[in-house]
């Protein structure tokens, strides 16, 4: 009888250090997303064993919350706060997920799922393609997040690509660690103006932000079940656009200057042929547009830094499903 007891206890115990290994992993795998390609975590400058003890300590840490975690994302959906979800309150693209719960308990949508039916916890995988599956899905969560913050970041480098091509330098490419690319000169000077004013941003630095934000995610996205719902796709999509117009915005000033400049130059040797434009001319639009920069970097950080926080917060409402485009 104790032999048996404790045949028990044992099957018990590797049951739960299992489950646990296994949430641990998917813990660390949607980490894993955010730190290859996340601003400041995932630059080539941050050495790689250096990212893996950061996601290794970060996952022991969220680990042991995420009960806590899961039962915050429950109340906040819970608007009625009866203890059952009802299927209106559940946003769009979480209802398959529901909607298998109402079935596997044969329950009608109007009698709602309290928060133990819910909250079925993570399955061990079967098999190798569930393993992978739920990898690719956790994996995916992590890199929209950090790909969202960097589609920004290389909206500031269009600027100064677009300075050095008015100026005449853009065939002066360096090599940015932040993107893996070759950049002009301005256009590294511009992104590491980004993520300078990302990783100082009041009241909250903006990594830390992010990485909060991605944490946040195991209120509604237990691991094992990340998904990427339409909100997340649109609002990347929405994000394109947003780069570009803040590379626009950016720059307007000192491609209206070189505009008024080509005009004036034009005027200029239609007017006075003897004046050798071509010399003339590359030296005042570099003299023209160095000052227009200054300009620039004003507007440029002061955008940056309205945009930044909000693009973080859009990025969470889509995890949560509810973003919705303006």
């Amino acid at each position: 009888m104790q032999s048996e007891f404790a045949s028990l206890a044992n099957q018990a115990l590797i049951a739960s250090a299992l489950h646990n290994f296994h949430l641990f992993i998917m813990v660390v795998i949607r980490l894993s997303g955010l730190m290859t390609i996340g601003p400041l975590f995932g630059q080539i400058e941050v050495p790689a064993n250096v990212r893996v003890l950061l996601v290794l300590t970060v996952s022991l840490i969220v680990t042991p919350t995420l009960f806590t975690q899961a039962e915050i994302g429950f109340n906040t959906w819970d608007i009625n706060q009866n203890g059952y979800l009802s299927r209106d309150e559940i946003p769009t693209d979480f209802l398959s997920r529901y909607d298998g719960i109402l079935a596997r308990y044969e329950r009608e949508p109007e009698q709602g799922v309290n928060f133990n039916e819910y909250h079925l916890g993570l399955k061990l995988s079967s098999t190798v393609y569930d393993f992978l599956w739920k990898g690719v899905g956790e994996f995916s969560l992590g890199l929209s997040l950090g790909l969202g913050i960097v589609i920004i970041l290389s909206g500031m480098q269009m600027v100064g690509e677009m300075v050095d091509q008015q100026i005449g330098i853009a065939l002066g490419e360096v090599f940015n660690p932040g993107l893996n690319t070759s950049t002009s000169i301005n256009g590294q000077f511009f992104f590491m103006l980004g993520v300078t004013i990302f990783v100082l941003l009041t009241p909250l630095n903006g990594h830390v932000k992010m990485l909060g934000t991605l944490i946040e995610t195991f209120q509604t996205m237990p691991p094992g079940e990340a998904l990427l719902g339409k909100s997340t796709i649109f609002l990347l999509s929405d994000l394109v656009h947003q780069s570009l117009a803040l590379a626009v915005q950016v720059a307007l000033p000192l491609l209206a200057a070189t505009s008024l400049l080509s005009l004036t130059m034009g005027y200029l040797g239609h007017s006075v042929p003897q004046v050798n434009v071509l010399m003339i001319g590359f030296a005042v639009r570099s003299a023209v547009n160095l000052f227009v920069l200054l300009f620039c970097l004003s507007s440029g950080g002061e955008m940056a830094v309205n945009l930044l926080p909000q693009v973080i917060d859009q990025l969470g409402d889509s995890f949560r499903g509810i973003y919705k485009s303006e």
